[in-house]
């Protein structure tokens, strides 16, 4: 089996393994990148994810609106999607300090420090979820667009 083969066919099961349930498949999956390094095919390219220190955001990130309306609804919605998807690293209340983000280097934003959260706009933020940037992975094709906007709806609720 050539390297691209092994790569499709890991992609595959990191699919199905993914659906089993949203916490244990996703630790699962991390467990399985870190044992098989990060060059091994299971996290996005590079294209995807960025292995730099700072954002590279598009230049239009500052400027993008937000088109969900930040309610009752849409926050609970946000707050579901990221339990499921943010938890293991971030934390419960955002603090990044969750089960993974303590192992993680650099260490998971503290999405409750409310001078560091206002220097960023919603379309900024919503990009670097969109994004991701090493260890974060990129959600762009993983989660919906409208719910990539709920999860900053709810992130902008932890600030304190």
């Amino acid at each position: 089996m050539n390297q691209l083969s092994k790569r499709t066919t890991s992609n595959f099961f990191l699919a199905r393994i993914l659906k089993l349930t949203s916490i244990t498949g996703l630790f699962f999956v991390l467990l399985l990148v870190a044992s098989r390094g990060l060059a091994g095919g299971a996290m996005p390219s590079r294209g995807a994810v960025q292995g730099d220190k700072e954002w590279k955001l598009p230049p239009d990130a500052k400027k993008m609106k937000n088109p969900i309306a930040s309610n009752a609804a849409s926050i609970a919605k946000g707050k579901m999607v990221y339990e499921k998807n943010c938890l293991v690293c971030h934390g419960a209340s955002g603090t990044g300090d969750g089960v993974l983000g303590a192992k993680l280097k650099p260490k998971p934003a503290d999405l409750t420090n409310k001078k560091e959260m206002s220097e960023y706009s919603d379309g900024e933020i919503f990009s670097m979820v969109s994004m991701g940037k090493l260890p974060m992975p990129a959600f762009e094709k993983t989660v919906t667009k409208d719910d990539r906007w709920n999860v900053v709806n709810y992130v902008r609720t932890l600030a304190k």
